[in-house]
């Protein structure tokens, strides 16, 4: 059974690779997130710092990180990187 990532266990996990990318604290509170909606359905999120941005695709279940000149950093499977969480019966 596939669970799908939660929206605050994504932006932990953003928050902690913005940081090994080098960016500062400050920056991380004041990270900026956005929904993606198209046709009344949400597509994904992005969240942006000064020097960094994340997309989260929600359906391919991946975060792409880019720099300010919108180079890919990284690429993050989340299926693979979050632990599955499962739902009590």
């Amino acid at each position: 059974m596939r669970v799908e990532p939660r929206p605050n266990e994504v932006r932990q996990l953003v928050i902690e690779i913005f940081r090994s990318l080098g960016s500062p604290t400050k920056d991380l509170f004041e990270l900026h997130e956005t929904v993606m909606i198209q046709g009344g359905r949400c597509l994904g999120r992005k969240y942006r710092t000064r020097q960094l941005n994340a997309v989260w695709l929600i359906d391919a279940g991946l975060i792409r990180f880019y720099d300010h000149r919108r180079r890919v950093l990284r690429t993050v499977n989340l299926f693979e990187e979050l632990a599955p969480v499962r739902m009590a019966a």
